[in-house]
């Protein structure tokens, strides 16, 4: 096993205007775990009511925001210190990008980038 230093992977994620949740397929490399992640919003989210928004790497929650509007198109972010593990092996993982609370969370427009900051290994 070859293990690598720290990288940082960005992932930004064009929202789905067809409902609350946005999968990016294979964002999270295979043979890592995630050290630490950071958002934004990077295009305003319009014509809805959602108070925040989750994001889950590979079925497992990995940072939930209880605030949307704590992240304005031109700057501000939010950060994640891992208390438990996001690991995948041989398969890259899905990144699910899902707006939450308000009684409307299908956006007309929007997109949030993700920072991913992970170690890696090689299998020999």
């Amino acid at each position: 096993m070859v293990y690598h230093a720290p990288r940082v992977k960005s992932v930004t994620a064009t929202l789905s205007t067809s409902g609350a949740a946005t999968t990016v397929t294979g964002a999270f490399p295979k043979w890592s775990r995630l050290i630490a992640i950071v958002t934004k919003v990077s295009t305003e989210v319009a014509d809805v009511d959602a108070t925040g928004f989750t994001v889950a790497i590979g079925g497992t929650t990995a940072l939930t925001s209880t605030n949307l509007t704590v992240h304005p198109a031109v700057g501000g972010a939010i950060g994640w210190n891992p208390s438990t593990s996001i690991e995948t092996t041989a398969t890259a993982a899905d990144m699910v990008i899902t707006l939450t609370g308000g009684s409307d969370q299908t956006p007309s427009a929007g997109a949030i980038t993700v920072e991913m900051v992970y170690e890696s290994w090689n299998q020999a």
